[in-house]
């Protein structure tokens, strides 16, 4: 059996969105026939006024604290912010407060990007999020929530 052929006559679905195209050709190279149907998309944020007007807001008026949701969402968005040349500001302004991860994905993601996170959520819920920032007496402090849905959480209307 030639490794060409190992998987000849079979069909692969990819549902990923990044970095497929690797994945295919490794597939094909062994014979599959592969379809590619992401369940997820990839979207470029550089595009977004809200989200650059947000980030500006965030540069001129430093957040007591940082919650990252999830690991993906915090990429792009620093992403976004390089491409607008508010990668620094933002980064600088972000570090001012105090950075809070929901789980174990965004932890990776602003640890990658030199952020000390100073909690996480044990078991990666808004809810825990939202008591931990609670029993830190939030009162008046100002919040930047990284959205991993952009119809918000319930669990953050208190916030």
């Amino acid at each position: 059996m030639t490794t060409s052929s190992t998987l000849a006559g079979r069909r692969v679905g990819i549902t990923a969105d990044r970095r497929w195209r690797a994945q295919a050709d490794l597939l094909e190279s062994l014979g599959a026939e592969v379809i590619h149907g992401p369940t997820i998309r990839t979207v470029d944020l550089s595009g977004d006024e809200a989200l650059r007007q947000a980030t500006l807001d965030l540069i001129d008026r430093p957040p007591d604290f940082l919650v990252g949701s999830n690991g993906m969402g915090m990429t792009m968005w620093l992403e976004a912010a390089d491409a607008w040349e508010l990668g620094g500001p933002l980064r600088d302004a972000l570090r001012r407060g105090r950075v809070v991860a929901r789980g174990a994905k965004a932890l990776s993601a602003l640890r990658r990007q030199g952020f000390e996170v100073a909690w996480q959520a044990p078991s990666e819920t808004m809810e825990e999020i939202v008591d931990f920032l609670i029993g830190q007496g939030i009162g008046t402090a100002r919040v930047a929530l990284q959205l991993f849905d952009p119809g918000g959480h319930p669990s953050t209307a208190i916030l």
